[in-house]
């Protein structure tokens, strides 16, 4: 118990003259609800510009598909699905180190136990602790879950879009066939069906 209070308590309290961070990250300003919801909402971002880029008949003249050997060869004009990877993947790595180097944090300023009191004790300090720990590993699978299967999704739409437009331009050009047949008909319609005067309506 003594180590638990030393281990976990003294250093929350004295956090920022004790604690030497050795991984610095992006989301370091955040809390760790903040932090979720600003590593989200950055992903979600990218994706979509990504896709708008995707789907822009204009965007997609000047070849925006292509595969590069090295990471360093992603621009911004190309969006394949690799490229789209090598963005989300340095976000998550952000992410996953702001989640490790904050896992023991908590504040304990705000807390208010079960009977509206800010005293804490140990059993529900550690509870807390235990609660958040679940918490940021839950955290983890979830963002590298995510992130799988984002780019299973976006890989997909990449893959079938180009058929997608395929398939309206032929349906264009089919509804542009119905029209001007349509317009023959109209014209064969003025001509009789039979000659006047005709003994039969059959060569000989």
């Amino acid at each position: 118990m003594l180590a638990f209070v030393v281990g976990f308590l003294f250093p929350r309290t004295y956090g920022a003259a004790l604690r030497a961070d050795v991984l610095e990250s992006t989301y370091d300003g955040y809390d760790l609800e903040e932090a979720i919801m600003a590593y989200h909402l950055q992903n979600n971002d990218t994706v979509n510009d990504y896709l708008e880029k995707l789907l822009d008949p204009d965007f997609a003249q000047d070849g925006y598909v292509s595969y590069p050997p090295q990471d360093e060869d992603c621009s911004k004009e190309n969006v394949s699905t690799y490229c789209l990877s090598v963005v989300l993947n340095q976000n998550l790595g952000e992410f996953e180190k702001y989640l490790v180097s904050h896992k023991s944090e908590y504040n304990f300023s705000e807390y208010e136990g079960e009977d509206g009191s800010s005293v804490i004790s140990l059993e529900e300090a550690f509870e807390a602790a235990s609660a958040q720990r679940s918490t940021v590993n839950d955290q983890i699978v979830s963002a590298e879950n995510t992130l799988d299967l984002t780019l299973a999704i976006y890989n997909q739409v990449q893959i079938v879009y180009p058929v997608h437009a395929e398939l309206v331009e032929l349906i264009k050009n089919m509804e542009d066939y119905r029209t001007k047949l349509s317009k023959v008909r109209d014209i064969l319609e003025l001509y009789p069906s039979k000659f006047n005067g005709a003994t039969t309506a059959q060569c000989k």
